[in-house]
């Protein structure tokens, strides 16, 4: 699939070049109709809690030693996301 797609990609590149900014126009037209569904889908469908419980309840199911521990542990995966923006911003202060 992988070397596939990229021979795709290629090909429209090198022969649909003229052709490129209209497709990358559509393509975020669908993406951004695309996140509008899926958040109305969400809306609708997601179960609903009330800002007490949300804000006020915590739960440790990884049955950590205590709840500072289990927060410090599920954060990890959030930050994931920001290594890369760290990344970034460390190596132009440096500069």
């Amino acid at each position: 699939m992988v070397i596939g797609i990229t021979i795709i990609i290629y090909l429209l590149t090198v022969w649909g070049a003229d052709a490129m900014p209209m497709v990358q126009n559509l393509m975020l037209i669908i993406h951004c109709f695309g996140f509008i569904v899926l958040v109305i889908v969400l809306l609708v469908l997601a179960p609903r809690n009330p800002a007490s419980v949300v804000f006020t309840q915590f739960t440790n199911g990884g049955g950590w030693n205590s709840m500072g521990l289990s927060l410090m542990i599920g954060q990890i995966s959030a930050l994931y996301a920001l290594i890369s923006a760290f990344c970034c911003k460390s190596s132009i202060i440096s500069r």
